[in-house]
Formats: structure tokens, sequence, C-alpha cells
């Protein structure tokens, strides 16, 4: 668990607030690499301190002395670390602790949405070539590296309540545009509804493949029979109500691959894990949190009326996204019509009434109108938007 301490608190606008933590990370040590252990740990400390301070970090640098080299850090939604100090570490068998102090501003009221998460669900992500998991047998990999990602966002998220875990092979190319000939905007929303959240996450393993690195004289003599082997992913987010794809970005990491070559491995034990490609796959679990939470906290929130009982309504969110008494949305009517050629096209209307929260449920709440009139029209599978 890790501890976040509000220090002090200094003013600097109606807006901007600087706030200096004290984080704590942790770190497993690979293969004795103290160093780098490190500055995973750093990593794991300020990720807790941005996500509290409702920033996004872009970049971490290492550093030296106790000292972040870097004076600034480009900071998402309008954020900024000032700095980051070392004050303590402490190894104990094979991890590594330390404890940072860090500086942060954040304009807070300019992403109001970041106090709420919004829901989600992950598929079962995909292997491009499944010819390049025969090397180690890592047919399951696809499944490790889901599951393990779909739990980070329960444990470490801030910006997402994530609900289900969606064990299914999908249509998913991994393309730019997986929806031509794949998943359809249609298959999107119904995805979400099954699965009760408003954004859903796809993703494709794109490149399993290992090769032997080109070495030169005496290097030669240095140089063991271990591949490297590469590992890119390809992740998009979609918005569940309307089918549009939100996020789309790639990642890739290479790493000697430790096993022997006609050894089975097993990605569900804590050795793989603690190897050091799958240090670097929980790097790039790492860098898609904080792309996820950078992107998509100040989205609106958004919910679905899944009940309508006289002039109440009921939501698919509630507690666990944040939802106090008194919040207050407005409802948007969706429909459907058939154009000219054929097409399908949504509709969507925005009603006058404005709703309030008067009943609050872990993962629900009852809604009913502020003049407390009747509500005109709503239906199941309308919307309502966060004021």
């Amino acid at each position: 668990m890790k501890n976040v301490l509000l220090l002090l608190l200094v003013c600097c606008s109606f807006t901007l607030h600087a706030e200096w933590y004290e984080v704590e990370g942790e770190a497993i040590i690979i293969d004795g690499d103290v160093d780098i252990a490190r500055e995973l740990a750093v990593r794991n400390a300020l990720k807790q301190a941005l996500l509290y301070a409702g920033a996004s970090v872009s970049s971490l640098q290492s550093f030296n002395g106790g000292k972040i080299l870097s004076d600034r850090f480009q900071v998402r939604m309008d954020g900024e670390v000032r700095d980051i100090r070392l004050k303590s570490e402490s190894v104990k068998l094979d991890k590594i602790s330390v404890q940072i102090v860090t500086d942060i501003v954040a304009d807070r009221n300019k992403c109001l949405s970041a106090g709420y998460q919004k829901s989600v669900s992950l598929l079962r992500f995909g292997i491009r070539h499944r010819e390049q998991a025969s090397y180690g047998g890592i047919y399951n990999i696809n499944e490790s590296f889901s599951r393990l990602l779909y739990q980070s966002l329960r444990k470490n998220s801030q910006t997402f309540d994530a609900r289900e875990f969606i064990n299914q092979n999908i249509g998913f190319s991994g393309s730019s545009l997986p929806l031509r000939g794949n998943l359809t905007a249609q298959e999107i929303k119904q995805i979400s509804k099954s699965a009760d959240s408003q954004y859903i996450i796809l993703g494709s393993i794109t490149d399993l493949s290992t090769f032997k690195p080109v070495v030169n004289g005496i290097a030669k003599i240095f140089a063991g029979d271990l591949p490297d082997r590469n590992f890119r992913l390809n992740i998009q987010v979609f918005d569940g109500f309307n089918g549009n794809l939100l996020f789309d970005r790639n990642y890739s990491k290479v790493t000697k691959w430790e096993f022997a070559k006609h050894r089975i491995v097993d990605t569900n034990t804590l050795k793989f894990w603690r190897s050091e490609f799958g240090a670097s796959l929980q790097l790039i679990i790492d860098d898609v949190l904080f792309d996820l939470d950078a992107s998509l906290q100040c989205k609106l929130v958004e919910a679905r009326v899944i009940a309508v009982d006289g002039n109440e309504v009921n939501i698919n969110i509630g507690r666990n996204n944040g939802l106090k008494l008194g919040d207050q949305f407005m409802i948007k009517h969706t429909g459907s019509y058939v154009d000219q050629f054929g097409i399908s096209r949504k509709k969507e209307t925005n009603s006058s009434s404005q709703v309030e929260v008067t009943k609050l449920y872990d993962q629900q709440a009852s809604l009913m109108t502020v003049d407390r009139q009747p509500t005109a029209n709503v239906q199941i599978d309308d919307l309502v938007i966060l004021n």
C-alpha cells in the first residue's frame, strides 16, 4: 500500500495549487540490478502522487545523488512537477522501497470530472501472430497480460471503475481501424451494455518474435545463447455509448528472454513476472495506466438509464464512481433513424429537465427532477450527463 501524505499547501491562484507530497514506492530487484529497481520504485511512488493530485506525468527521468536530474517534467492536464527528491531507500531481500518528496502544481478546476470514476471493462487481448508464441510455448500470454492490466486498473487507477474482465475471443485486428470488417460500432455498444460499462478496452499483441542481437569482436565471447524478445502491443479504447474510438496507442519493449529454447514457460507464475521480460511487461502496464488516466480523466461522466419508475430514474453508476447526493445530471434522449441511403444513424436530443441524485448504491443511483416535476419521456437506454 502506498501512503500519500500531504505536507504543505500553498495557494498560487484561485485555480492553481502547489502541493508537496511525501510518497512511498517499491519494486522487485531483478538480477541484482538495484539501480533499475530504484528507478521503478521512484516511478511507482511518483505515479501515486500524480494521480492523487489530479495530474499525469508524461516522462519519468533518472535521478542522481538523491535529486531527480530533470528540473521540470511535462505533465498532462495543465499540471507540473516542479521538484522530486529521494528522501530514503531500503533494500530487503529482493525488494527495494523508496520514499520521495515531490512538489506538484495541478489546475484542479480545469477538470471538474476528474473526481469521478468512469466505468470500464476490458476484453481479453489477442495475439496477431500466434506462431511467434511457440518459442517458450507462451500461447496464454495474452490472457495473463490482459488480466494483470485489468487488476492494475482495479487497484491503481483513480480514473476508472473497472467492472469486468471479459475472457472471450473477440474479433480485433490491432490496426488503427479495427471496426472495418471486425467489430462494428453496434457490437461495441452491445458489449458495453452487457458489461455495464461506459468504456471498452480492446488490445492486440502484435509482435512476440525473438532474435539474436548482432555482436562483433570480443563481445561475441560473452554473448550467450539466449535471444532477445519483442513485445509490441496495440491498445484501443471505445466509448461504449456511441461506439466511437477515443484512444489508440502502440507500446513496445525489447528484452532478454531468459528461458531455455525448448522450455515451456507458464506466464501465470511469479517466476515469469519476476524475469527481465516479465518486468518489462509490467513497465508497459504502468505506461498504459498513465496514458489512459491522462487521456480519459477529463471526459464527461455519462451513465445509462436502466429503469424508470414514475418520477424516479435509475442509472448504472453510483457510490463507487464518486457520485454524491445532490449531484445533478442532464438527460439525453437517444434514438436512431434510417437515412435515404438505408444507413442507420444515431439521434440524440438533450432534455430540458435537470435531475439530481436522491439515492446512492455502489454501482447505481436513483435520480429525480430538481423541481420534483414528472420526467418527460425518459426511457431505458437514454443517457445522463453530469453537469
